[in-house]
């Protein structure tokens, strides 16, 4: 038997079926009926029980069989006052004939235990002994070890408020973990083994600690174990006015209570005998009191006492200095006077106060036949009165004069930010009305002569205007023109055709830039700037390789640069424009007239007509009369200057007025220039082919490079320009015609 929970467990020892039953008798004296409970099928005989401190029990025993084994059942974790449905775990621990007939078992600790067996003398002879066993290795934690029992103490248990007190953990049998729970205290809760806790109210708390192993936990509750006393409150009254005059007092007032005491302060300084609760206040100054009981002091708020020894000149900080006849509501103020209790004001001749009289602000209407004077103010309190301030007058008779010139930068670049503008005062103005550029924002100052401007990412340029406004009227608009970067410069000045390979030194200009600080000019391709860079005026020299191009020039100043102005300058004249003439005539036709518009640098024009046409006049010049023969064909005409020819401008006639055709002449011209060359290079077309040009470029292997379809025929085009060194060849395509060429890409 046992003995568990206040009550007497006895396990039978059953011979037939090797079970064993429970049954249960109370812990009172007396005779009692053993009550069963339930039934183990434990497989052996059950000799001797033991239970340890954490509920682990032990039943222990033998069986009559041919080996006669020693076993052991350890039972745990049940519940409902059944033991037999918690855990069971049962042991061979050897046979009679090692252990003998094992009698007793008997914890001595939670995880060891005492087994001991009689005298065993069949067939063999075993002597008693006393043996140990270990459950350690067969058991959870909590079955073994023993959980925390908790406890603690405070280094102080009756404190006054805003206090901190130190708590100690003083729980036993080695708890892991801890939960305080801090009624009142800062914080409320708290997982440290020793935590600092701080009491701000007044009162009586309860402190509470839960602590915890692997094998349980424990709680602890100390109710009203902390008392925290209150700081004393600290409040103080004027008994009266805080505005006293030269030789008056006020009354001051603290709190009163049992076991107070005071200390008056004025400006944080003590009052040499000032201890009671009432103090009497003759000076100026920031008055508090420090009341004090068993836990501490504390400053009370403060009340300003003033003495009046003389009220402050007020002054008029609104009002328009500026109005016309026949006004109203106007409005002037005065800031406070400190001590004041009303304010007394005049106004000019033929101005009337129409309210705010005895405050610091006041409305005025001015009549007709107003006058230019002052107004005028003074504070007064029962002390007596300040001295008298005044704002003078003017009546306005006309509209201001316009304002004399507007200062600030006229170069501004975008997003430029905080910048000003001011104009001159202006006599009889009263304020000032601005307009700015377009992405100009007004910052500050609107309706003064000076305004603060922010310029936005997007701003280019424009006016700043402003003028001069009163009750009459406003005035004319002074105004400044304003820009960020400079405009495209004008026409480039300057020689564009006729300009041979070979030419040095020309020199080309353009007109100064408003607000440009720096230029900088591009030379067409094989020609170089040889001076003036950064001017507004150049000198360029064309190599020998020069043909046509593009001069260039930008300006620029902090702001950025602007756009660019550029010329198409030449050595030989452009292609002429379109020929002028009949299309389609008869066979033998006499005094055709052809013509084109003269071209730019030219000097003479080469004119070629039809197989069996001839040119009765005109040759070398802009028009030409051609006879014709029996056969059509193309009218072509190129210019020329000293420096070469242009390409060729076709118009192909037919003789229509036959019945048989001789067709035209075809002719399918190719050149290509520089080659080699270390840039592009420029392709001239010359056919009387009726058909669209492709141009294809390869490398040596043959694989296609670059491909341009549809091209004009008397045309010049460039390519080339992203090539790296070495040979290509150009394939130039038009119908069943072909030109193929070798070209050179060289440093």
């Amino acid at each position: 038997m046992i003995f568990l929970n206040d009550s007497i467990h006895l396990f039978s020892k059953n011979w037939v079926n090797k079970q064993t039953k429970h049954y249960v008798l109370p812990n009172s004296p007396g005779t009692h009926v053993a009550q069963y409970r339930e039934t183990y099928n434990t497989g052996f005989l059950v000799t001797s029980a033991s239970v340890q401190q954490f509920g682990v029990i032990s039943l222990i025993g033998y069986l009559k069989t041919g080996t006669q084994p020693v076993s052991m059942c350890l039972i745990y974790d049940y519940k409902n006052n059944l033991l037999f449905n918690g855990n069971k775990r049962k042991f061979d621990l050897s046979t009679q004939l090692v252990y003998g007939q094992v009698e007793g078992v008997e914890f001595f600790n939670s995880s060891r235990a005492f087994v001991t067996n009689e005298l065993f003398t069949n067939g063999t002879t075993v002597t008693a002994k006393l043996r140990t066993f270990d459950i350690t290795p067969y058991l959870p934690a909590a079955f073994l070890y023993p959980k925390p029992v908790a406890n603690f103490t405070a280094n102080n248990v009756t404190v006054c408020s805003n206090t901190n007190l130190t708590f100690t953990d003083q729980s036993t049998n080695s708890p892991t973990s801890w939960q305080w729970i801090f009624t009142g205290g800062t914080p409320a809760t708290s997982t440290s083994q020793n935590p600092q806790v701080n009491y701000q109210v007044a009162g009586t708390y309860t402190v509470k600690l839960i602590v915890s192993n692997s094998s349980g936990s424990d709680s602890l509750v100390k109710t009203n174990y902390i008392t925290v006393n209150p700081l004393p409150a600290a409040t103080i009254t004027a008994g009266g006015a805080t505005t006293i005059c030269l030789g008056g007092s006020v009354s001051l007032n603290a709190n009163t209570g049992p076991g107070l005491t005071y200390q008056w302060k004025n400006n944080t300084l003590n009052i040499a005998g000032a201890t009671a609760s009432s103090f009497s206040a003759i000076a100026s100054g920031d008055y508090t009191c420090s009341v004090s009981n068993s836990c501490g002091s504390v400053i009370s708020n403060s009340i300003l006492v003033s003495v009046n020894s003389g009220l402050a000149t007020p002054a008029i900080t609104n009002g328009p200095a500026l109005v016309c006849k026949n006004t109203t509501g106007n409005l002037y103020s005065t800031d406070v006077v400190s001590g004041a209790t009303s304010y007394t004001w005049t106004a000019p001749t033929g101005a009337t106060i129409i309210s705010g009289q005895g405050t610091n602000a006041i409305s005025i209407d001015y009549s007709n036949t107003a006058v230019s004077g002052n107004v005028c103010v003074y504070a007064s309190n029962n002390c007596g009165n300040s001295s008298v301030v005044c704002k003078a007058i003017t009546i306005a008779t006309a509209i201001p004069a316009r304002p004399a010139s507007i200062s600030g930068s006229l170069l501004q670049c975008p997003g430029n930010s905080g910048v000003v503008y001011t104009c001159q005062t202006v006599s009889n103005t009263s304020s000032y009305i601005w307009t700015v550029p377009s992405n100009v924002s007004i910052l500050s100052g609107q309706g003064t002569n000076s305004i603060t401007v922010n310029f936005q990412p997007s701003f280019v340029s424009g006016y700043f205007k402003v003028g001069a406004v009163n009750c009459i009227g406003t005035s004319s608009l002074r105004s400044i023109f304003v820009t960020s970067k400079p405009s495209t410069p004008g026409l480039i000045s300057g020689p564009v055709v006729g300009i041979c390979a070979g030419t040095t030194n020309v020199a080309y200009t353009i007109a100064a830039v408003n607000t440009a600080t720096g230029y900088n000019w591009i030379a067409p391709p094989n020609a170089t700037m040889t001076s003036g860079q950064g001017t507004t005026s150049v000198t360029v020299s064309f190599s020998a390789l020069f043909t046509s191009g593009s001069l260039q020039v930008t300006a620029s100043n902090i702001c950025g640069t602007s756009n660019a102005r550029s010329t198409t300058v030449r050595s030989a004249p452009g292609t002429p424009g379109t020929i002028s003439g009949i299309a389609s005539v008869c066979a033998n036709q006499t005094g055709v007239p052809y013509s084109i518009v003269a071209v730019a640098g030219a000097i003479g024009y080469e004119w070629i007509v039809p197989v069996g046409a001839l040119i009765v006049s005109g040759q070398n010049s802009t028009s030409i009369v051609v006879n014709y023969g029996t056969s059509g064909g193309s009218v072509k005409v190129r210019a020329n200057n000293v420096c070469g020819n242009s390409s060729y401008r076709t118009l192909t006639v037919a003789v229509s007025c036959r019945d048989s055709y001789s067709g035209p002449e075809n002719t399918f011209d190719v050149s290509i220039f520089p080659n080699p060359a270390n840039a592009q290079f420029t392709v001239r077309l010359h056919s009387d082919l009726d058909a669209p040009v492709i141009f294809i470029l390869r490398d040596p292997l043959g694989r296609e490079i670059e491909r341009m379809e549809h091209l004009e025929t008397e045309s010049d085009f460039e390519f080339g320009s992203n090539l790296s060194i070495g040979i290509y060849f150009v394939e130039i395509l038009s119908n069943d015609n072909s030109k193929i060429i070798k070209v050179i890409k060289q440093e």
